[in-house]
């Protein structure tokens, strides 16, 4: 809700949360730290085919907070006719702590 609040607040359209997308960015964020099972290419892959999407980008972002993920320039650059989803996963303190972000961009 803070980053359609913030594209809200600079005229910006709103982006279009994809469900299935949102899931796929989840477990490859928790595959990422180690807190869901992990998820290979291949696996990746098929279950990106079943969203019928044409082009597909993969961000990945580390950050020490919450509020440091919300706050990304990219949020701002996203075209809202694009589909989204995003996963994040906390990393655990002894391998550095902080968050894992995955955002799905697809076309």
């Amino acid at each position: 809700s803070k980053i359609d609040q913030t594209r809200e607040d600079l005229s910006l359209a709103k982006l279009a949360w994809h469900t299935g997308l949102g899931k796929l960015a989840q477990q490859r964020a928790e595959a990422i730290t180690g807190r869901g099972p992990a998820m290979d290419d291949d696996d990746y892959r098929a279950r990106l085919t079943d969203f019928g999407l044409e082009a597909l980008e993969q961000h990945q972002v580390t950050g020490g907070s919450f509020a440091s993920l919300v706050e990304l320039e990219l949020w701002q650059q996203l075209d809202g006719k694009a589909k989204l989803g995003i996963g994040v996963s906390q990393v655990d303190e002894d391998q550095g702590g902080g968050l894992v972000l995955v955002i799905l961009v697809g076309r």
